[in-house]
């Protein structure tokens, strides 16, 4: 008897200790949420190949569970690889796909034809247009609102315009942005430091390399604890151009180095070439 009653309050335990968490979502889409973050990944390293095989892969993950989202992420990230590899047919047929289903499934979530385009004229440096197209309204949801707005920044910086006041804009919304990462311990940190990057290049454009170096030291900290290699690695070249203009030469020389360190870790093969190049400026060498 005394050996049944502690069983059972043993199991009566392991019931305490393992009740069953009502899940926010099949365990499948969880798993289509990491194939998209490693397809994501690749993308940003130039392994283009592989990163749209698992870009089609979470697509028929999340096509299962009719999460049009998931799908349209999938899509986007194949488009974004078509159009940088000149295939113009497959780009096509992927970007009606899209639009197929924000016509006849999901129309809220129409902002993604709105990113693939401001990709695309990214490509063609058509900064002007960006900065024409690049709107958003109380709808819009807030990640889609801070990468709206982050292109349009980067436009603006690019062509040397924009006001201080759209940049406070912007940081308002990666400051929202931030609080929601916290609060729900999800979302893409890397969307939150391109925010953190792009106002720190318009203020280095703009000659105000304090508040450029403010703005990357919040870019650095949120790569460096999410493990955004590329974006840290970039965050590290911008750095190392603001401290060069301030007339910070070694401080410059060892940010641009520290870039140098991850663009080869990482096989970031063009970022490695530009930052090199960087580096013989700054020592007023020739490569």
């Amino acid at each position: 008897m005394k050996s049944k009653l502690l069983i059972i309050i043993i199991l009566v335990g392991m019931m305490g200790c393992s009740s069953i968490k009502e899940p926010q979502q099949p365990l499948r889409l969880t798993d289509a949420d990491s194939m998209l973050r490693n397809g994501l990944e690749l993308e940003s390293k130039g392994n283009y190949q592989d990163a749209g095989s698992y870009y089609r892969v979470a697509q028929g993950m999340y096509e299962e569970y009719a999460k049009m989202d998931g799908v349209l992420a999938c899509l986007s990230g194949n488009c974004r690889i078509s159009l940088l590899q000149n295939l113009d047919k497959s780009y096509l047929e992927q970007k009606e796909y899209m639009q197929e289903i924000i016509d006849e499934v999901s129309p809220e979530l129409a902002y993604y034809m709105l990113l693939l385009k401001l990709f695309e004229l990214q490509q063609s440096k058509d900064y002007a247009s960006i900065a024409e197209i690049a709107v958003y309204n109380d709808n819009t949801p807030l990640s889609a609102k801070l990468q709206i707005a982050t292109a349009k920044l980067q436009a603006l910086a690019y062509q040397q315009s924009g006001t201080v006041k759209f940049a406070h804009e912007v940081e308002n919304l990666a400051k929202a942005y931030n609080k929601q990462l916290r609060k729900k311990a999800s979302g893409d940190a890397d969307l939150l430091s391109s925010a953190w990057y792009a106002i720190a290049y318009y203020h280095y454009v703009n000659s105000a390399f304090r508040d450029a170096v403010s703005y990357l030291d919040k870019a650095i900290s949120s790569d460096f604890r999410y493990g955004n290699t590329a974006g840290l690695g970039h965050d590290y070249w911008l750095m190392g151009q603001v401290e060069a203009k301030r007339g910070n030469r070694d401080k410059a020389l060892a940010c641009l180095r520290k870039a140098e360190f991850i663009f080869r870790s990482g096989d970031y093969s063009t970022a490695l070439q530009g930052v090199t190049e960087e580096i013989y400026r700054l020592k007023g060498d020739t490569p």
